[in-house]
This record gives C-alpha cells, structure tokens and sequence, in this order.
C-alpha cells in the first residue's frame, strides 16, 4: 500500500467518524421534532417549550459539528479523484441518509408551525371575541360595578 492510499485511507474514516457523530444528532433532533408534534396534537404547552429547549442544545452541537466537518470536506474533495470507489459510494450514501433526514424534520417543523400558527389565529379570535362580549356588557352597566339598572323610569 502506498503512502498516497493510507492517506485516503486516514481522510475516508475521518470523515466517516464525523458523519456518523452528525447523523447521531440529526437522530436525536429528528426524535425530538417527533416528539414536538405529539406535544402540539396534546396542547402540552409547558412540554413543548422544553422540547423547544432540547432542540436548540442539539441544534447547536451540529452547527459544532458541520464547523468539524469543513476541513475534512476539503481534503475528501482534494482526494476524490484517487478514492476508492466503495469509499465514494459509502460517504455519499451516507450524506444523502442525513439529507433526507433533515427533509423529513424540515418537512414536520413547517407542519408544526402552520399548526401553531392556525392555533394562534385561534386564539387571537378568542380573545377579540370575549374583548368584544366584555365591551357589551360593559354597555349595559355591567363595568360599573353598581347592582341595577343604569337606566330606569321613575315616576316623578
């Protein structure tokens, strides 16, 4: 084995390592997003903002992680060309694996927040609705805090 097929050899399972510390996460953020829509079908509010805080936690460690990934890609490109081709296949089967896991989750969080989204409007009706009602009774008196009628005919 030559010195130029043991250094292919070092990038290849470097990179490897890292690409599977990377979909690790996107496991466990695709696991999380799961969880998110559960807790949206429930109305589990409290829950729900503490998957949000997970999320976040994981979401930054693959931002660590693509930032550990970017020296290895530009030695995995300079070495393309001379890799073995099991090698190639096995790095690109395994970015697409995380492409489409990442689709999947994007694909959920935009269904999860057109949901949340139509829950607000919802809600937002409610509130305008009962501001509505409380300005009404308000009209009749009822804001005064007085028993009785506001007006009233007496007889003179």
């Amino acid at each position: 084995m030559g010195s130029g097929n043991e250094q292919d050899r070092s990038v290849y399972q470097s990179l490897v390592e890292r690409i599977e510390a990377h979909a690790l996460l996107f496991e466990k953020l695709h696991a999380l997003s799961q969880q998110q829509s559960g807790l949206i079908d429930c109305d589990d509010t409290d829950r729900l903002l503490g998957v949000l805080g997970e999320r976040q936690v994981v979401i930054d460690e693959l931002e660590n992680s693509r930032r550990a990934l970017e020296p290895l890609r530009s030695q995995w490109e300079a070495s393309l060309s001379r890799m073995e081709s099991g090698w190639r296949a096995d790095v690109a089967a395994r970015l697409e694996a995380i492409t489409q896991l990442a689709g999947a989750i994007s694909r959920r969080d935009e269904h999860d927040r057109e949901r949340l989204s139509t829950a607000r409007g919802k809600v937002v009706s409610e509130l305008a609705s009962l501001s509505v009602a409380r300005r009404a009774s308000g009209a009749y008196g009822g804001a005064s805090g007085k028993p009785g009628a506001k007006y009233q005919d007496r007889e003179v």
